[in-house]
């Protein structure tokens, strides 16, 4: 599960002039509303744009045969707040399967599950990450989507001083957690399982919260991988030390995604009966934990019953 309010592609299926400029129209208080995002028409000229706008590039991998890329385009990419956001960088969408351009840039960033959005910074591309510094992979609603692309940005500018405010301070947790974050979000999981270790042996317990992201962004790529032995205790050491009911609402709907992937639905169950029962937690962590209950219920109720009179 990547951060916020949406799940891994995994997660999401059981739930079923400017870098980019955009066309306006005057709304009735005579302000600018954007009706759609401009993308680029190729991977060169977005490379080219963002290198002379100083920006990132949003590329979007798609196919024609993908359900949730189509809800991807009708219900998020045309919400105002996510065209605004998309002013901040450069937009592309790549078709997966073109045999082209779209092809060859899947194959390089080994991208299977659609869709699958990468954040790049142009100056890094030649880089063995690819200039990879976000990534979500599957459908989100709007909001979440906004608030991601505004997390990558902000990650962009944050990095450079973490990694000096680290140098001066080795064990400082809170760095260290917020750079295991980020090194996730680049697609460089060894870095980030690196720095992981080096601050659980700094904070053992997790004492101020600071790695309970850290430990649900590691997890992220190990469930994403399916290697659900590694991704479950990650989540669980993030839902038992978490300080913030955001950060426990994301780890233990993590763990039911988990469960339900491997159709544990019985263990998926009170995991997401302790978010819906959280303490101040979200109106939106709340409803989703609870279309994820209702599928774990269903996938329990029309599981095979066991004959005990057979043998």
């Amino acid at each position: 599960m990547r951060r916020t309010l949406g799940l891994t592609a995994m997660g999401i299926g059981l739930l079923t002039a400017l870098p980019a400029a955009l066309a306006d129209e005057t709304d009735k208080d005579g302000g600018k509303t954007p009706e759609q995002i401009a993308w680029a028409k190729s991977f060169a000229a977005a490379r080219d744009q963002a290198r002379r706008d100083k920006t990132l590039i949003m590329v979007d991998f798609f196919t024609d045969w993908c359900g949730w890329c189509k809800k991807l385009d009708a219900e998020t990419y045309t919400d105002p707040a996510v065209i605004r956001q998309s002013r901040q960088l450069v937009a592309l969408k790549l078709d997966a399967e073109d045999k082209g351009e779209g092809q060859k840039a899947a194959e390089t960033y080994k991208v299977h599950g659609f869709p699958t959005i990468l954040f790049l910074y142009p100056e890094e591309l030649d880089r063995p990450t690819g200039g990879v510094v976000g990534t979500i992979v599957g459908y989100r609603p709007p909001e979440p989507f906004a608030k991601q692309m505004r997390l990558v940005q902000e990650s962009v500018r944050e990095f450079p001083k973490l990694r000096d405010r680290l140098e001066e301070s080795p064990d400082d947790v809170e760095v260290l957690g917020k750079l295991v974050a980020i090194y996730h979000q680049r697609g460089d999981d060894p870095k980030a399982a690196e720095l992981l270790e080096r601050a659980e042996k700094a904070d053992p317990h997790n004492t101020q919260g600071h790695l309970t992201r850290a430990y649900s962004a590691v997890a992220d790529s190990y469930q994403e991988k399916r290697d659900f032995a590694k991704a479950i205790p990650l989540f669980r050491k993030a839902a038992e030390t978490g300080k913030q009911p955001s950060d426990i609402a994301y780890a233990r709907s993590s763990l039911a995604v988990c469960y339900l992937s491997q159709g544990k639905a019985a263990e998926a169950i009170p995991e997401l009966e302790a978010v819906i029962d959280l303490p101040d937690a979200s109106q939106a962590d709340k409803e989703q934990a609870e279309r994820l209950l209702t599928i774990a219920k269903q996938m329990r109720d029309q599981s095979p019953k066991r004959d005990v009179d057979s043998k």
